[in-house]
């Protein structure tokens, strides 16, 4: 027997997907950190940069951290090496097992309905989504 399955039915299946997988009202949200311009000041918030997480928030290395979302002015418009990043803004990246998981379930089929989900969830564009997933591990 031989099971077609249209790109709305993916589309819509990934995205029903997703919204179980995710529950909005267990994901929080806070403002990213600037880092300090030296050793003798404080770290400031960033208005242009969110970290979705869920449950307490305990700082970003010991919270349960699910997204960051850059807005455009994240990036300095001054600065050359910072266009190809303004040009993809608004940017979701979906960190650590979050989306290892959706890449090893549906490959890159998950962005666009993951695109969408967001944008219906927390009312904030995406134009670009990238995964994260050594997260814990950079250097």
């Amino acid at each position: 027997m031989k099971v077609l399955i249209t790109e709305n039915k993916l589309f819509d299946s990934i995205y029903s997907y997703i919204e179980g997988d995710f529950n909005k009202d267990d994901i929080h949200w806070t403002y990213g950190m600037d880092d300090a311009e030296d050793e003798y000041s404080e770290p400031e918030e960033n208005e242009n940069f969110l970290i979705f997480y869920k449950g307490d928030w305990e700082g970003e290395d010991f919270s349960d951290s699910v997204f960051h979302y850059f807005d455009v002015d994240f990036y300095n418009k001054n600065d050359p090496s910072h266009k190809p990043f303004r040009d993809k803004t608004p940017i979701l990246e979906v960190l650590s097992e979050y989306g290892r998981h959706l890449d090893t379930m549906f490959d890159n089929h998950w962005h666009e309905p993951m695109k969408k989900w967001f944008q219906d969830n927390f009312n904030l564009p995406v134009k670009t989504l990238s995964t994260y997933y050594n997260y814990e591990n950079y250097n």
